[in-house]
């Protein structure tokens, strides 16, 4: 596998600044950041049950293959769950996928 020509010279992503920073360097106790793909507003009270039912098992690794979710998009859609790749964003399935190229 070669890389495109086109990537040679791209420069890197750089990442927002954490909250924290911003309230620093700009001396500001209230940051609303609108930036780096987070929202402003607090999670659902809903996905908080949800992650304080689940928080005891943290410490396990997840289920990567996304078993019990392949299998209900494929009853859902009705096609065999082999048609269907889940993954942890969209990173981690380019990650795969290049795995998988070699």
């Amino acid at each position: 596998m070669r890389w495109n020509p086109a990537l040679e010279g791209m420069e890197p992503y750089v990442g927002g600044k954490p909250i924290e920073e911003v309230a620093r360097e700009y001396g500001v106790a209230d940051v609303v950041k609108l930036a780096s793909n987070e929202s402003p507003t607090e999670p659902f009270p809903e996905v908080l049950e949800v992650i304080r039912e689940l928080a005891g098992s943290v410490h396990r690794y997840p289920d990567d293959r996304c078993h019990a979710l392949t299998l209900d998009a494929s009853k859902r859609l009705g096609i065999p769950a082999d048609s269907l790749w889940f993954g942890g964003g969209s990173g981690d399935l380019i990650r795969s996928l290049s795995t998988a190229l070699g």
